[in-house]
């Protein structure tokens, strides 16, 4: 079960994941379906913060970096609240 967390399976598919396991009579497509899913859902995560990563580093470039007290990031945030 730690081995199945720590690849980012949700409670749900543990549990799933473990009842074709104790299911002798169990096709492993089954169990291959899941792994797949769990696939799909890891390469949207990926995804979203690689676009986080990049919206980041774009403002990180708009910022001075000074003694001034402009900044875009914080500008960038601000528009976001509103």
């Amino acid at each position: 079960m730690k081995h199945a967390r720590e690849l980012g399976f949700s409670l749900q598919q543990i549990s799933a994941l473990m009842a074709l396991w104790q299911d002798q009579g169990r096709a492993s497509q089954d169990v291959q379906a899941i792994a797949q899913k769990q696939i799909a859902l890891l390469a949207q995560k990926i995804k979203q913060l690689q676009d986080m990563q990049q919206s980041l580093e774009i403002l990180v470039t708009s910022c001075h970096g000074d003694n001034q007290p402009e900044c875009a990031i914080l500008e960038h945030l601000q528009t976001i609240k509103q």
